[in-house]
C-alpha cells in the first residue's frame, strides 16, 4: 500500500471508534479532556475546543498535520523582567501564519507542578450569566455552572484538575450543554472545532505492514491530522504504537436556541384553544383562558433549590423572578392554568415548557372519578400525624405531670404547618412531588423510602416520649421489648399505647389508674410485627400499615435479600395493593400507600383522643 494512495480519511481499524466518534451525539458535549491513565494502560488522550473565524475554518481543517493540540498561556510565573513589568496574561490555541495570534480557547488550561488545571473561559460564563456550584459526584468533588434566570442547571459540568504522578494521571473533563454551544457559535459568528492528541497501542496489520514495509516506522500527514505509527518489538508479538495529532469539526454557526427570543413570548397553540396564543393575544383573553397541562410539568422545578410549589394547585414560582400562580388541580394528573397570567409574568422557556405537558381539557368524568392527588394525599399524612402528635401529647401531659406538645412525638406541629406552608418542611417536600402512574418500581420503592421518612422517622423523633409514657402508666420495661431483649422502637411502642387504650375504650378501665390491668390483658396477643398481622387485622389495627410502610423502606434499602419478593408482596397487600397487576404502573400502587398511611394515622389519632382522660 502506497502512503501517497492513502485517502485523507485513512485510520487503522483499532482506531475507528474515534474516527466514528460524534461529538456532539449527546448533551452536555465534552469540550475539554485530558485522559485519565491507570498504570496498566496504554492509551491516552487529550482534547481542547476553539473558536474559529468562519472565514478560516476550511484553512484550519484542511492544514496538512494539524494545528496545534493543547491551549497554550504565557504563564504561570511569567519572567515579568523582560516585559519591564507590564504583563498581559493570554491564552491560544497554536495555528500557522495565516492567523498568527491563534485560535480563542473555549476551556483555558495551564500546568503547575504535576497538576494541569481547567477552566471555561469566563466570557462564555459571563455571557450567560452562569453562576457556579460545587457538589459532589461519585466522590468527586466537581464544579457546576447554573443558568438562575432560566433557570437551568448543570449548564457546565468540570472537573478541574488533572493530575498526573507516573505513571497514572486523573483525568479531568470539561462538559457543556449543547444549546449553550450553539448558540455561543452562533452569537459569536464562530465556528468550533476540536484539537486533540491521542496515542495508542494496536496489533500490527497487514495494511500498516505494508504501509511500513522494511522501516521501523511512518509519519503519515492527512489534512487535519499527522498520524506517527512506531513498531514495538518488545513484546511477545510485534505491535504498533501510534499517535495522532489533529483537528476536526464540532459545529458551525447556526440557530441561537438561547439568546434567539429571549426576550419574545412564544406564539403557540393550546389544545381546546382556538387560536394561536402571544403574549398581545393572551391579554385579551376572555372567559375561556383556562389550558390544561398533565402534572408531570412540575418534574422539572422539585426538588431544586430557589423554587417553591403549592402541591395543592400546581402552582410554581422562582425565587422573585416569576410564578405560575393562577392554576389548579383538576383531577388526580392534571392542572389547569390561567394563559392570560402565564404569558403575563412568566419568560419564554417556562412557557414552552408548560405548553409541551399541554393535553385537551379531561372529561368531567375523569375528574370525578379521581379527585385526589398527590397534594391533598400528602397534606393528609402530614396533617394526620400532626393530629396525631397532639393526640398523643394531650394523652401524655396529665400522666408525665409535664407540658408536652405534638413535636414532642411526631416532629410536627399544626401552628408551624400553618404558618410556613405545610409543604416547605425539608421532610415534606419530597413527599409532595408529582405521582406519575407510569411510575417504575424502583422509583416506587425511592418514594416509600421518602414517605418513610416522613412518618417513621417522626416517629421515631418521639420513642423517648412513647417509652416513658407506657412505663409512666404501669408497663414494665421489660415487657416492651422484643424476643432478642431489644428495645421496642417507636412504631410498636405506639402499637402498644393504642393496643392499651383500646382496650381501655372497651372496659372502661382508666389508662392512668389501671395500666398494668390492661397490659396484662393485651399482651396475652402476639407482639406487634408485620409477620404476626393478617390482611383482616389492619382494619382493626391502624398501626399495621405503618408496619408495612417500614417494612417497604427496609426492602428498598436492601435490596436483593433472601425472601425479598415475599416480604415486598406480603407488605403491598396491607395497602390492597396486587403487586402483579401493576406491572409497570406503580403510581397507583403509591397512592394506595399514601391513602392507608394517612387513614392510619386518623385512625390511631381518633383512638387516642377517646381515651383522653386517662384518670
Amino acid at each position: 500500500m502506497s502512503v501517497r494512495s492513502l485517502p485523507d480519511d485513512w485510520w487503522p481499524e483499532w482506531l475507528q471508534d474515534f474516527a466514528l466518534e460524534d461529538p456532539l451525539g449527546e448533551s452536555p458535549v465534552v469540550v475539554a479532556e485530558i485522559g485519565e491513565t491507570k498504570a496498566e494502560d496504554s492509551s491516552y488522550r487529550h482534547l481542547f475546543t476553539a473558536l474559529v473565524p468562519v472565514k478560516h475554518l476550511r484553512s484550519v481543517l484542511d492544514y496538512p498535520g494539524g494545528i496545534g493540540n493543547r491551549v497554550s498561556a504565557n504563564g504561570p510565573h511569567p519572567d515579568v523582567y523582560r516585559g519591564r513589568w507590564y504583563y498581559s496574561p493570554r491564552f491560544w490555541v497554536f495555528t500557522p501564519e495565516f492567523l498568527p495570534d491563534g485560535l480563542e480557547p473555549l476551556v483555558v488550561s495551564w500546568n503547575s507542578g504535576n497538576n494541569c488545571v481547567l477552566l471555561p473561559d469566563q466570557g462564555f460564563l459571563m455571557t450567560y450569566g452562569l453562576a457556579p456550584r460545587l457538589a459532589d459526584t461519585d466522590g468527586v468533588t466537581c464544579m457546576y455552572w447554573d443558568d438562575p434566570s432560566l433557570p437551568l442547571t448543570d449548564v457546565v459540568e468540570a472537573r478541574t484538575v488533572s493530575k498526573h504522578q507516573f505513571p497514572e494521571r486523573r483525568g479531568a473533563t470539561v462538559k457543556v450543554n449543547r444549546d449553550y454551544l450553539q448558540d455561543y457559535a452562533t452569537i459569536r459568528s464562530r465556528a468550533l472545532v476540536q484539537v486533540y492528541f491521542m496515542v495508542r497501542t494496536g496489533p500490527l496489520t497487514q495494511g500498516i505492514r505494508e504501509i511500513l514495509g522494511a522501516k521501523e516506522g511512518a509519519e503519515l500527514s492527512f489534512k487535519g491530522r499527522l498520524l506517527d505509527l512506531r513498531l514495538l518489538r518488545d513484546q511477545r508479538e510485534p505491535s504498533i504504537l501510534a499517535q495522532v495529532w489533529g483537528v476536526r469539526l464540532l459545529m458551525k454557526p447556526g440557530d441561537a436556541p438561547i439568546s434567539a427570543g429571549r426576550r419574545e413570548y412564544a406564539s403557540l397553540r393550546w389544545p381546546g384553544i382556538p387560536d394561536p396564543i402571544t403574549q398581545e393575544s393572551a391579554r385579551g383573553l376572555g372567559t375561556l383562558r383556562d389550558a390544561y397541562v398533565r402534572d408531570n410539568v412540575l418534574g422539572l422545578f422539585e426538588g431544586k433549590e430557589g423554587f417553591d410549589i403549592d402541591p395543592e394547585s400546581g402552582a410554581v414560582s422562582y425565587e422573585q423572578q416569576w410564578a405560575v400562580s393562577y392554576t389548579r388541580r383538576v383531577g388526580r394528573d392534571h392542572i389547569a392554568v390561567d394563559l392570560r397570567k402565564l404569558y403575563e409574568g412568566c419568560p419564554q422557556e417556562v412557557i414552552v415548557h408548560w405548553h409541551a405537558h399541554a393535553v385537551p381539557p379531561p372529561s368531567r368524568a375523569s375528574t370525578v372519578s379521581e379527585k385526589r392527588n398527590v397534594g391533598t394525599r400528602a397534606r393528609r399524612i402530614v396533617y394526620g400525624l400532626a393530629d396525631l402528635g397532639e393526640a398523643l401529647a394531650e394523652l401524655a401531659a396529665p400522666i408525665l405531670g409535664r407540658a408536652m406538645t405534638a413535636r414532642d412525638f411526631t416532629g410536627l406541629d399544626r401552628s408551624d404547618l400553618d404558618c410556613h406552608w405545610w409543604w416547605t418542611a425539608p421532610c415534606v417536600e419530597p413527599t409532595t412531588r408529582h405521582i406519575p402512574k407510569e411510575l417504575k418500581k424502583d422509583e416506587f420503592g425511592a418514594r416509600c423510602d421518602k414517605l418513610s421518612k416522613l412518618v417513621v422517622e417522626g416517629l421515631d423523633s418521639g420513642e423517648k416520649a412513647l417509652r416513658r409514657l407506657l412505663e409512666a402508666v404501669g408497663v414494665p420495661a421489660e415487657d416492651i421489648k422484643t424476643d432478642k431483649n431489644e428495645p421496642w422502637k417507636s412504631i410498636q411502642l405506639l402499637d402498644h399505647l393504642v393496643r392499651l387504650c383500646e382496650e381501655a375504650n372497651r372496659s372502661g378501665l382508666r389508662l392512668g389508674d389501671s395500666g398494668s390491668e390492661l397490659h396484662n390483658r393485651v399482651r396475652e396477643e402476639s407482639a406487634p410485627s408485620l409477620a404476626a398481622t393478617t390482611r383482616s387485622d389492619a382494619t382493626l389495627r391502624p398501626s399495621a400499615r405503618l408496619f408495612a410502610l417500614k417494612k417497604l423502606r427496609n426492602l428498598h434499602e436492601h435490596r436483593p435479600k433472601p425472601n425479598w419478593q415475599t416480604d415486598f408482596e406480603n407488605a403491598l397487600r396491607y395497602f390492597g395493593v396486587n403487586p402483579v397487576a401493576q406491572a409497570s404502573h406503580w403510581g397507583t400502587a403509591l397512592d394506595a400507600v399514601y391513602d392507608g398511611v394517612g387513614e392510619s394515622l386518623e385512625a390511631t389519632a381518633v383512638i387516642l383522643a377517646r381515651t383522653v382522660d386517662p384518670w
